[in-house]
């Protein structure tokens, strides 16, 4: 994967109320689903954290997915996302579900939900309308209300596009927190575990 070297910055709404209740915390762990970015790691030095960055968008499951069966995509999932026994406070899964196909998703979900807790807080980008052109981006923090993006040069397309309804519908275990619109189209996400979820405690 090549990344444009042109960079850009956007306030984002939602990120500082995801991130608030860590702020009080000590030794919590943060899911990211695209690659370690310098800027998310310095972010983040300044509390007592673990990392887990899954890089997705170099990984051959969304070339491949469309060929595998559901237990094989499980599988790799499962490799990618159940790192350790514990559950993450903070996931970052940034357009991700824009990249998976139906069956994908009910993968993803089965395997997400076995490293979330009550108080889990989601990130994602889902689109307003299934028709619109999803931009292919690679998203990192650089503040706490700043989340940078850069354009993605390969070959893998965000062509499965989401509504935040499409979104919940698979992951029906998370419930819209906060959505807010984006001028580029694009609807930012906070989602996190119904309580009437058997989610870890």
């Amino acid at each position: 994967m090549q990344l444009s070297l042109n960079k850009v910055s956007n306030k984002s709404v939602l990120l500082p109320e995801i991130l608030r209740r860590l702020e009080n915390e000590e030794g919590f762990s943060i899911l990211d689903a695209g690659s370690a970015a310098s800027s998310s790691i310095e972010f983040f030095s300044q509390w007592k954290c673990r990392l887990h960055f899954v890089d997705i968008y170099n990984n051959a499951i969304l070339s491949e997915q469309e060929n595998l069966d559901y237990q094989e995509l499980v599988r790799i999932f499962e490799e990618l996302f159940l790192v350790s026994d514990e559950a993450f406070d903070v996931c970052f899964l940034w357009d991700l579900p824009n990249y998976l196909d139906n069956q994908a998703m009910r993968a993803l979900a089965d395997v997400l939900r076995k490293r979330l807790h009550r108080s889990t807080a989601i990130h994602a980008f889902s689109a307003f309308s299934h028709k619109q052109p999803f931009p292919k981006k690679q998203y990192s923090i650089n503040g706490i209300s700043s989340i940078s993006s850069r354009q993605i040069e390969n070959d893998i397309d965000p062509k499965f596009v989401k509504t935040y309804a499409t979104i919940t519908k698979y992951l029906d275990f998370l419930g819209i927190v906060r959505s807010t619109l984006l001028t580029d189209g694009r609807v930012e996400l906070y989602l996190k575990p119904l309580v009437t979820e058997k989610i870890n405690t």
